[in-house]
């Protein structure tokens, strides 16, 4: 049996058989009113949102796999801390390699290093209408930055400010493809890392090389200046020659002293002997050669101050040579020490389930939305 105020209303007319009062036909018409508004706001906040969700994350949204990999960057100078330390927290390296690792992997050059070898596009558009690239959650843009931030919001790198530990997550709609990404930017990563190593060091190095060059060449031309000098003179060394002449000119005067005194004793007893005349022309020849050899050492020491001033440079450069050979050893060390070590703690994983969307989440949140709104407006 009806016992709505309608039905009522209606057998009220029927029996009186009157005019229906004013007052009653406001009321009759405001109820049926505030019922039709009802039904629309029922409608519009909680049918249609509920199950436009449903829906979508339950029949429609494309899966998506995430494939993640774990990794270390720190350098050796900095850090003496072993896994163990590492992972209880207790680590003393700053992120600053991790951050290198972060930049390059959302950097523009690495998106276009990924999308020559993946075709990005057609990775992120096998999807549905909504998720897909080129859809409604890139607002219908294909251009190169949009799918460079397409790139990036698929592509997650978290940083352990604590113990370093950093982690890289890519997201696709192909477990696959998802891997070989993420493999694919670990390595292109550890190249750069690598290369920025290999700069760094060669421009730690250079000044030192340079040195180095530089000295050895200047110990090259002191060897060829003084070999110059040698020719030029034909002596060898002032010092040495000077030595060899004076003890050459003294043996000929020890040797003229003693035929000297068999000279005064022929010309004193036997003057016309012939004998006495050969010794005479002897003790000539040998005061002449000891003459000689004397003027000979005494003009080396003319020579003497070029060769000293040649000997000094050629010592003092040999000695900055040894120093800037030290210092480009140690410059190398110190090169190698400051770079920064990538370390795999855990490869690229092979998702084989989605991890993505959560589907009853995104329903609940829908609902629980749905249901806020419609007790604002009620």
């Amino acid at each position: 049996m009806p016992t709505t105020f309608d039905a009522k209303l209606s057998r009220f007319i029927k029996r009186s058989n009157k005019e229906i009062p004013v007052d009653i036909k406001n009321k009759f018409q405001s109820q049926k009113a505030n019922k039709f508004n009802l039904s629309k706001k029922t409608l519009y906040t909680l049918l249609i949102p509920n199950l436009l969700a449903i829906s979508y994350f339950g029949l429609i949204a494309t899966p998506t796999f995430e494939s993640e990999s774990i990794i270390l960057v720190k350098s050796p100078q900095k850090s003496s801390a072993n896994l163990k330390n590492i992972l209880s927290g207790d680590n003393n390296d700053d992120t600053s390699g991790a951050w290198i690792v972060k930049n390059r992997a959302l950097s523009w050059d690495q998106f276009l290093s990924i999308n020559t070898k993946f075709n990005l596009y057609d990775v992120y558009s096998n999807a549905d209408f909504i998720s897909r690239f080129g859809g409604f959650k890139s607002l219908f843009s294909t251009s190169d930055v949009s799918l460079w931030n397409y790139y990036k919001n698929n592509t997650n790198v978290s940083i352990d400010e604590q113990t370093g530990i950093t982690k890289i997550s890519v997201n696709s709609f192909s477990p696959v493809l998802s891997e070989k990404i993420s493999s694919e930017l670990l390595k292109d990563v550890s190249n750069h890392l690598n290369h920025l190593n290999d700069l760094e060091g060669a421009d730690f190095v250079a000044s030192a090389r340079t040195e180095v060059a530089d000295m050895r060449k200047a110990v090259a031309l002191d060897a060829a200046n003084i070999a110059a000098w040698r020719t030029h003179t034909n002596l060898l060394a002032p010092e040495k020659d000077y030595a060899a002449l004076s003890e050459e000119a003294l043996a000929l005067d020890s040797k003229q002293m003693d035929l000297n005194s068999d000279f005064q004793i022929g010309h004193l007893y036997e003057s016309n002997n012939p004998k006495v005349a050969s010794l005479k022309a002897r003790i000539d020849i040998l005061k002449k050669n000891s003459s000689h050899l004397r003027e000979v050492s005494k003009s080396i020491f003319s020579q003497a101050t070029n060769y000293e001033s040649l000997i000094l440079k050629q010592n003092t450069d040999a000695k900055l040579l040894e120093t800037a050979e030290t210092a480009l050893q140690e410059a190398v060390i110190k090169s190698k020490q400051n770079q920064y070590y990538l370390q795999t703690i855990s490869q690229p994983s092979t998702p084989h389930s989605p991890t993505g969307p959560n589907r009853l989440k995104a329903i609940l949140i829908v609902l629980a939305l749905s249901l806020l709104i419609r007790f604002v407006i009620s």
